[in-house]
């Protein structure tokens, strides 16, 4: 074989064993952030919203937290009888970086609140956001028009 032929082979075999290596690399740490995340998600995010669950109901609001099939965690702040889609925020590991998204959503609006990483998801950090999605759902609510449209008086 000519030198420089095998030369090319080595070069791609080379190439080959690196993608491959790094190619395992990410798939274990994939795997552990999958790990953490499921340990965070069960000891710290889901007792952090079953605390505002607590605080809330006492004034009269209704609270669901529950962690989802696809891995996430879904928390729904609501009040009486709400017809449609009940305001919620969501903790969801994003497929592609290893980082937790955090999605709120509102009659008015939704908003994607940013990708942060498993080691910032502490109960302050999860307790705070969720104040935040509080505050701007206690905002939407306290126009008139907001009002009956939460309450289902809006039939137009």
């Amino acid at each position: 074989m000519k030198k420089d032929v095998q030369e090319a082979f080595e070069r791609a075999l080379a190439g080959f064993e690196k993608r491959q290596e790094a190619e395992h690399q990410r798939f274990r740490e994939r795997e552990k952030f999958e790990t953490e995340w499921a340990r965070i998600r069960t000891v710290v995010v889901v007792p952090a919203l079953e605390e505002i669950k607590a605080l809330l109901s006492k004034a009269g609001w209704q609270c669901e937290a529950r962690a989802d099939k696809d891995q996430g965690v879904h928390f729904t702040i609501y009040r009486g009888n709400v017809k449609g889609e009940r305001p919620y925020m969501t903790f969801q590991p994003e497929k592609s970086k290893d980082a937790i998204v955090i999605y709120v959503a509102t009659r008015g609006s939704g908003s994607h609140l940013g990708n942060f990483t498993v080691d910032q998801i502490t109960q302050d950090f999860v307790q705070t956001e969720a104040l935040k999605f509080f505050e701007r759902l206690t905002s939407e609510l306290s126009t008139p028009a907001a009002h009956e449209k939460w309450r289902g008086g809006d039939h137009d």
